[in-house]
């Protein structure tokens, strides 16, 4: 058993994989939809981490780390 979070970054790599294997297999070039949304997806999924990645952060950390912290949580 394992949390969402880390699961699901960890499956978002599937579509870099997807795509390396579109490319080197197939010959097929992904169009610009596909590209697109890829990026959406996989950049949402790297954002997500981030925040709660700043979010466990211990209230003693650095300045600029503590603001951002802050700013999320209140978001």
């Amino acid at each position: 058993m394992e949390q969402a979070g880390p699961v699901a970054i960890a499956r978002s790599a599937d579509i870099v994989f997807a795509f390396l294997w579109q490319v080197i297999f197939f010959q097929e070039t992904p169009n610009r939809y596909s590209i697109l949304g890829a990026f959406l997806v996989t950049s949402s999924v790297i954002l997500n981490g981030l925040k709660k990645w700043i979010q466990a952060l211990p209230e003693t950390s650095p300045n600029l780390v503590k603001r951002l912290a802050e700013t999320i949580k209140h978001a």
